[in-house]
């Protein structure tokens, strides 16, 4: 249920069950040592959301900024908790850490065949900035195009 998830920063304990999470996901998943090297820049931020009666975690994202633009590196919801509003609060959560750092634009990649992702980011949003051929990786060995997206932060 929604009601039992809470977001909050990551901590380095953590990392590890992140790294199972993200390569359940993608055809290339992050090592923990490698979610532990972009986390050590204070211009990253790590969120996890977690199932608080169950005491796991069911999503996480990434995210870095750079002066005043921002990118995702990453936003997931483990699929049994998919369709219960998590990734937009996730991506909620990030957004405010971006723009507490001075971010004026985010910018994200996002496979072209995930329509749940890119219509929450146009909910959110975001507009369609670009093409990245061939980007993504698929379990299959194939490759798939993504979508360059971005959101312009009133200020």
């Amino acid at each position: 249920m929604p009601g039992n998830n809470r977001v909050r920063v990551a901590k380095k304990s953590q990392f590890e069950a992140l790294a199972k999470l993200h390569g359940s996901e993608f055809a290339v998943g992050w090592s923990a040592d490698e979610i532990k090297s972009l986390d050590a820049s204070d211009r990253v931020v790590t969120l996890i959301s977690t199932d608080e009666v169950a005491e796991q975690i069911n999503g996480f994202a990434m995210a870095r900024a750079v002066v005043d633009e921002g990118e995702i590196l990453t936003i997931m919801v483990a699929p049994r908790y998919r369709r219960q509003g998590l990734g937009r609060r996730l991506l909620e959560e990030i957004r405010y850490n971006l723009e507490v750092k001075g971010v004026r634009t985010i910018f994200l990649e996002v496979a072209a065949q995930n329509n749940a992702g890119i219509a929450l980011y146009r909910q959110q949003g975001f507009c369609e900035a670009g093409l990245r051929k061939n980007y993504v990786r698929l379990k299959n060995g194939g490759t798939e195009d993504a979508l360059l997206m971005r959101l312009d932060l009133a200020r």
